[in-house]
C-alpha cells in the first residue's frame, strides 16, 4: 500500500475490518452500532470523539501488529514502529453539534521518539476525510501535555481535507497516522481520548502549554549548563576567579569583590610573511589569518606591520555556587560572637562588566558579593572568611 492510498483508506459503518500482517483487507459482516469500535454520539454537543475504550480495529504500514490502544490509552512505542503507517476504527458519528470545536489530545513524548506531527483523520460515509495536524514537542515530555490541532482548527475547519471532506452528521471512521518523515522511532503515548474543546480555549490551553514546554526546557537546559560549567570550572586553577577587595560596607554586612577574566593588550611588530598566511578585508582594516584562525590586522600604507588581537583568559565566576550562603563561613578568634563561624543570614551579588577584549568582545566582569550576617563585626576585631565550593 503506497502513501498517497492511505488517507483514502474507507470503511462503511456497518462493516468491522482489520488489515492483515500482508496488507490484504479482511472484511467480516457485523452491524456496527452493536460492536464495541462503534459509538452513536448524540448531537448535544459531544466532547469526547474517541475514548479509547477498545483495541484499533485496523493498522497499517511500521504500525500494523505494534500500535495498541491499552489502560485507555494510545501505545505507540514498540521496536520497529516508525513515523509510517496509522490505525484506527471505525464508528458512527454525528458530530454537527461540535462543527465549531477542535480536536485535542493529551500526549507524553519519549527519549527516542523521532516522529514530529501525529495526524488525526476523519472519514464520512462518501469516502472524503478531514485530516489534522498535532506537532508534537521536539524534546521528551516527563507528563502529558495538551496539544490541540495546529492553528486550533475546527471540524469544519481541518488542517486539510480530500474529495470533498466529509459530512459531519455521518463520520463513520477515525485513524491516528505518522507523518511518513523517516524510518526513527515512534516513542509517544496519548492519554485518555481525543475530545473536542472550544477553539478559544484551545488557544489558552496550547499557549499555556508551550509556556510550560518551554519553561521546561528552559529549566532543563539551565540545569544541564550549570553541571558542565561546574565539571569545567570547579577546580581552582591559574584561570580562576580571584578575590581582589574584601571591606565592610555596613555593620552586619561584607564585600567581597571578585575579577573574572583578564585581557592581554595586543601588540605591534614588523609583518614577516609565513607560509599559509590569508587575509580579509573588514571594512578600511586588513585582518590576518593564520593556521586558520584571525589573528590580528595588517597596518601601514604597505602592510607591512601586524597588530594582535587583544587576547582573553580566564573562568567565569560560578553564580550558583557563590550566591550560596552554605559556602561561607566567617569565624573570628577574638570576636566570641564568631569564634565557632558563622554563615551568613542572606547573600547578594552585583556584577558588571569592566573591560573587553576586541574583536571577540569577550568580557572582564567585577563582581561583588555581599554577606549579611546574623550579628555585627566588632571594630578592632579580626574574621577569616572561608569559602568552602
Amino acid at each position: 500500500m503506497n502513501r498517497g492510498k492511505i488517507p483514502n483508506l474507507f470503511l462503511p459503518p456497518a462493516w468491522l475490518c482489520w488489515l492483515t500482517a500482508a496488507g490484504a483487507l479482511v472484511v467480516t459482516a457485523g452491524v456496527a452500532s452493536a460492536t464495541a469500535a462503534s459509538r452513536i454520539v448524540p448531537t448535544s454537543a459531544p466532547t469526547v470523539l474517541a475514548a479509547f475504550d477498545a483495541p484499533f480495529l485496523f493498522a497499517y504500514g511500521t504500525w500494523d501488529g505494534k500500535a495498541k490502544i491499552e489502560n485507555r490509552r494510545v501505545v505507540l512505542t514498540a521496536n520497529g514502529l516508525t513515523p509510517k503507517g496509522g490505525a484506527g476504527c471505525n464508528v458512527a458519528l454525528d458530530l454537527r453539534a461540535s462543527a465549531n470545536r477542535s480536536p485535542v489530545l493529551r500526549v507524553r513524548a519519549g527519549s527516542k521518539n523521532t516522529l514530529r506531527t501525529l495526524k488525526l483523520l476523519l472519514i464520512g460515509t462518501k469516502e472524503g476525510s478531514h485530516s489534522f495536524e498535532f506537532p508534537l514537542p521536539g524534546t521528551p515530555t516527563s507528563d502529558f501535555v495538551t496539544i490541540p490541532a495546529k492553528n486550533a482548527a475546527t471540524l469544519a475547519q481541518p488542517n486539510a481535507s480530500e474529495k470533498g471532506g466529509i459530512d459531519l452528521s455521518s463520520v463513520t471512521q477515525w485513524q491516528l497516522q505518522g507523518d511518513w518523515g523517516g524510518d526513527g522511532a515512534v516513542d509517544v503515548i496519548v492519554d485518555a481520548a481525543i475530545t473536542l474543546q472550544d477553539p478559544d480555549l484551545v488557544q489558552k490551553a496550547a499557549a499555556l502549554a508551550e509556556k510550560q514546554q518551554r519553561d521546561t526546557a528552559a529549566a532543563a537546559r539551565a540545569k544541564r549548563d550549570l553541571a558542565e560549567a561546574r565539571e569545567k570550572y570547579g577546580k581552582r586553577s591559574p584561570l580562576s576567579p580571584t578575590v581582589t577587595q574584601v571591606s565592610r560596607v555596613a555593620p552586619d554586612v561584607v564585600a567581597i569583590t571578585i575579577k573574572a577574566g583578564r585581557i592581554e593588550p595586543g601588540h605591534y611588530e614588523p609583518y614577516l610573511p609565513q607560509a599559509g598566511d590569508t587575509t580579509r578585508a573588514d571594512g578600511s582594516a586588513m585582518i590576518l589569518k593564520r593556521g586558520g584562525k584571525e589573528i590580528g590586522y595588517l597596518i601601514g600604507v604597505r602592510k607591512d606591520g601586524f597588530v594582535a588581537f587583544e587576547t582573553f583568559s580566564g573562568d567565569p565566576l560560578l553564580d550558583d555556587a557563590a550566591e550560596n550562603a552554605a559556602n561561607y563561613t566567617v569565624q573570628s578568634a577574638t570576636d566570641p560572637g564568631f569564634v565557632q563561624g558563622v554563615q551568613p543570614a542572606a547573600v547578594w551579588r552585583k556584577s558588571k562588566p569592566t573591560d573587553w577584549a576586541q574583536p571577540t568582545r569577550q568580557f572582564v566582569w567585577s563582581h561583588i558579593v555581599y554577606l549579611k550576617l546574623p550579628r555585627p563585626l566588632t571594630s578592632g576585631k579580626t574574621y577569616t572568611i572561608r569559602f568552602a565550593d
